[in-house]
């Protein structure tokens, strides 16, 4: 499994047992980072790339609630939230994922986002097992990592305007520029780039990109949009995902990027 990678933003540095937290989820086998100040922790997420950050008790309300929906939105990755509990030792250190362990603060961070909240001061070992179940989960579901074929069977370079997508070695490149993806978003990427010109509903997604005939929860599709979204804007011409309320999703160039081929007749595709 991945070794985890978590953010502590405007946490206290020293765990319930008195040693430094970064180095006790070291011993963990958890990479960690810490900030004392939220607008410093914030631009970390991005060159950092942790799978869980981690808000202190020092981040207050309603403030709180801003920067989870704003992790939630554009970075996508998991949110804990630290708060004062006035429950007994034996308990102070729950992950609750109802809210009950902070009272509003945390009732307050769960409806913006949050995954669950921690009682502070944090024990590294309830850090850790959050992490750690966190990457697990998501290497879960990335499911079978055989990347799709082409209608006609064939493995090309499928092009979308300055796009192209190498599904034999799971790479992407916006003019030029290498675009970073898991195997997960490389499949959705390419479901909607072969789809480019009509809007794919959400149950079709669920069953060419999860292989599922029912849909799950609609989060989940929307997370890993809110992901590629922020991937693909990079280039001259970058791209972007496009929500249709109600219906689904389409791939669009932005205005005045060059576009592909079309082998198939829908507008902006192509393959080679």
């Amino acid at each position: 499994m991945t070794t985890p990678r978590l953010l502590l933003i405007a946490a206290h540095q020293v765990a319930e047992d008195g040693q430094p937290l970064v180095e006790a989820l070291a011993t963990h086998q958890v990479t960690a980072w810490a900030s004392p100040d939220v607008a410093e922790g914030m631009a970390w997420i991005g060159p950092l790339r942790p799978d869980v950050v981690v808000l202190g008790c020092a981040v207050a309300d309603p403030p709180l609630r801003r920067v989870v929906s704003l992790v939630r939105a554009e970075v996508g990755v998991a949110v804990v939230v630290g708060v004062h509990s006035q429950r007994s030792h034996q308990h102070r250190h729950r992950a609750h994922r109802d809210g009950s362990g902070g009272g509003d603060t945390g009732m307050a961070a769960l409806a913006a986002g949050a995954s669950a909240t921690l009682a502070c001061p944090f024990a590294a070992g309830d850090l850790a097992r959050i992490a750690h179940s966190t990457v697990r989960a998501r290497d879960e579901e990335a499911g079978p990592t055989t990347p799709p074929a082409l209608p006609d069977g064939t493995r090309g370079v499928l092009r979308h305007g300055p796009l192209e997508l190498d599904p034999g070695g799971i790479r992407a490149w916006i003019d030029g520029y290498r675009v970073d993806l898991t195997h997960r978003e490389f499949e959705l990427l390419y479901h909607l780039v072969l789809n480019c010109g009509r809007v794919v509903p959400r149950r079709e997604v669920w069953s060419a990109v999860w292989g599922r005939r029912t849909c799950g929860s609609s989060d989940t599709i929307g997370l890993y949009v809110r992901r590629l979204r922020a991937k693909l804007a990079v280039g001259t011409a970058p791209l972007t995902i496009r929500t249709v309320r109600g219906s689904g999703y389409v791939l669009t160039a932005a205005q005045g990027s060059p576009e592909g081929s079309q082998p198939h007749g829908t507008p902006g595709c192509g393959h080679t």
